[in-house]
């Protein structure tokens, strides 16, 4: 471990032009970060709810709202060392609150636990459901080293969404105690429940997702553009019941739009009989005149060469 002599610690604070509190000498216990009246107030509460959330002990959570606290400290402009010192007190309140223990590492193992413990013996592979070699040891839960890597893979995935989400409501409440505004207050539009939403000018409508699309549906069904089948729309605008359906009515009203009236009828130049031509530039009404001509105008050729 590096040790600061005093001499040392002096010579950093004059190049560095701080205070003498920014630097402690080895073996000094750091001083302890004092809580503000909204810290109380604001950050603390919130802190509470979201270390309460946690389902294998109150302390799963601690990492992620230091973690979110800190960061939002730090751009606010706060140092690394005062943001850490005062997202490690709001943590630390909060789990003084709720009554939080820390238990000891052996405290948390099964022999501790359990009186005359055993290990659990698996018969199927806690991944795939396969049966178990029987030679497997005590404790074994994998068939294969793929199944254990993918559960673990599994596992760590599940525990990073979590974390991820109570960090994210520790930035939110952090942001909302920066911006000096308190969470307000709304009622939902589908179910007419009361809840909280970090406040926006805006305000908001719903309190979940499934509010939200309970909603779309209250719209008048209608029937479709395409096949005419009754359908409840998931907007104000929607023609078509189906995407099978809004291809063809998109379709025929491409074909529609872009359609060229046909050409005038005309007679045809060999038989005379008028038909409708399919292009503006045809002579003939059928492939049999189009050949009688062919032979016309070879006729004339070969007797033109003579």
């Amino acid at each position: 471990m590096l040790q600061i002599s005093h001499q040392l610690a002096a010579y950093l604070r004059s190049r560095a032009g701080r205070r003498s509190t920014e630097i402690t000498l080895a073996g000094t216990p750091r001083k302890r970060e004092n809580l503000s009246r909204k810290d109380n107030e604001i950050l603390v509460p919130r802190a509470i709810e979201i270390l309460e959330a946690g389902h294998s002990s109150r302390f799963q959570f601690e990492g992620a709202v230091r973690h979110g606290l800190r960061s939002t400290f730090c751009l606010e402009g706060m140092t690394w060392s005062k943001a850490d010192a005062r997202a490690s007190a709001i943590v630390s309140e909060a789990l003084r609150r709720i009554g939080a223990t820390r238990p000891m590492w052996h405290e948390g193992q099964p022999e501790w636990c359990q009186d005359g413990y055993t290990a659990t013996r698996y018969v199927l592979c806690q991944r795939c459901g396969k049966p178990l070699d029987a030679d497997a040891r005590d404790g074994t839960k994998f068939c294969s080293r793929t199944c254990n890597s993918a559960a673990q893979s599994a596992f760590r995935w599940r525990l990073t969404q979590i974390e991820g989400e109570a960090g994210m409501r520790a930035v939110m409440a952090a942001r909302t105690k920066s911006r000096q505004k308190s969470v307000g207050e709304y009622i939902c539009e589908g179910c007419g429940t009361r809840f909280e939403r970090l406040w926006k000018p805006q305000g908001y409508r719903f309190c979940s997702h499934t509010c939200s699309g309970k909603r779309k549906f209250a719209i008048e069904p209608r029937p479709c553009a395409q096949c005419g089948r009754e359908f409840y729309p998931s907007r104000a605008h929607n023609q078509w019941c189906s995407p099978d359906c809004r291809r063809a009515g998109v379709k025929a009203y491409n074909k529609a739009y872009h359609a060229v009236p046909p050409p005038p009828e005309r007679p045809c130049a060999i038989c005379g009989r008028p038909f409708c031509p399919a292009k503006k530039n045809a002579l003939y009404c059928s492939a049999a005149c189009n050949n009688r001509a062919y032979r016309l105008r070879a006729t004339i050729r070969c007797e033109a060469a003579e």
